[in-house]
């Protein structure tokens, strides 16, 4: 009777330990999940300060045709090529402010180089195209509010039509955090 105790203290014991080591075998562990929103970018033209190629005379008929260029800094410098000749001196590059977006976040900034047509009178046309900026440079890391200037070059004519010009559809600027 002894040995049917004993055996039967063994059975019982290996058949304990089997389920203890398949209820070993399986786990519950919880896991985590994160996410980090970062602030909304909001980038504005200050309606005081577009993109202005300013006032100039276009090469006659018979003259060279030309630009008019705009530095993308927060002083303008104007320039001119062909037979065009700057009058005055009011100029002024695009301004652009960065206000939103989480600081010491990098962004890129990038401006649509394509070139884009300014209407005038009777149907008249001129084309420019924006450049980047070089106030900042792109990528560039965000400090808060950030202004940037954008220039660009716009082409004249020979014997281009006198009056005002704009455009209709605006230029691009995107700013993307990297």
């Amino acid at each position: 009777m002894n040995i049917q105790k004993i055996l039967l203290s063994t059975i019982s014991s290996v058949v304990l330990s089997m389920g203890a080591i398949s209820m070993a075998g399986a786990f519950d562990v919880d896991g985590q999940a994160t996410a980090e929103v970062l602030e909304a970018i909001n980038v504005t033209e200050d309606a005081t300060q577009t993109m202005d190629f300013g006032v100039f005379a276009a090469p006659p008929p018979s003259g060279v045709a030309g630009t008019v260029t705009l530095t993308s800094e927060p002083t303008t410098t104007r320039g001119s090529t062909g037979d065009v000749v700057l009058v005055g001196t009011t100029a002024s590059s695009g301004k652009f402010t960065i206000d939103g977006g989480t600081v010491g976040r990098v962004v890129t900034i990038t401006i649509n180089d394509n070139a884009q047509v300014l209407n005038g009178p009777l149907g008249a046309t001129m084309t420019f195209t924006p450049n980047a900026a070089s106030d900042l440079t792109s990528p560039y890391t965000l400090t808060g509010t950030d202004v940037f200037h954008v220039g660009g070059s716009l082409s004249v004519s020979a014997g281009q039509a006198a009056g005002t010009y704009s455009n209709n559809t605006a230029y691009s600027v995107t700013v993307n955090y990297q």
